[in-house]
């Protein structure tokens, strides 16, 4: 009976080795890094937008229901004074909440680069590269985002935010402390 319950012991720590190897695999492999270009030439109608970190919101939460993307990392995005990441990634049976502040900087090509401030995991001290490449493996983003872990930033592409055929939306401004948003709406002729 004893040899019974060693062999049972044995199989189970073989096989929590076994799903923690894979899951490290899993995580550090390389990720692909997309290229920033430069904005294209402008052509048609162009419209400046002016909006508040309320509105930016209601967008953004707006989106987030419209995709209802199953994943099993949940999140929500909200602006203050910097962009915020609440959510939680599951590790074997738990749940681990986190939060992660992004400092946003609208770039001359009408993108947008969110660069990484701080980060909190539970009562675990994890590294923001892990966190930001779990986050990358675990949740199918939209291709106009893009995570690097190494260098700690988000990069969303407004360029290739598929709004319409013949719109297409640039970032401007996007002060957050003096809630000074500014998009540029480019109607194609």
């Amino acid at each position: 009976m004893k040899n019974k319950w060693k062999g049972i012991f044995l199989v189970y720590v073989v096989v929590q080795l076994i799903a923690i190897s894979i899951f490290l695999v899993w995580i550090t492999r390389p990720v692909e890094k997309k290229q920033v270009t430069d904005m294209p030439k402008r052509e048609g109608i162009a419209i400046e937008l002016q909006t508040t970190k309320e509105d930016v919101n209601e967008m953004i939460k707006h989106y987030l229901e419209k995709e209802n993307i199953s994943s099993p990392v949940q999140f929500d995005v909200y602006l203050t004074d910097k962009v915020e990441l609440y959510g939680s990634l599951p590790v074997f049976s738990e749940e681990i909440q986190f939060k992660m502040t992004f400092e946003p900087m609208a770039l001359e090509n009408g993108d947008l680069l969110l660069k990484q401030e701080s980060v909190s995991v539970g009562n675990l001290n994890l590294p923001v590269s892990f966190i930001l490449k779990l986050i990358q493996k675990s949740y199918h983003l939209p291709t106009w985002v893009s995570i690097d872990p190494k260098e700690e930033e988000i990069y969303v592409s407004m360029r290739e935010l598929n709004i319409r055929d013949d719109l297409a939306i640039y970032a401007q401004t996007f002060d957050l402390k003096n809630n000074d948003i500014s998009f540029l709406l480019q109607i194609q002729p």
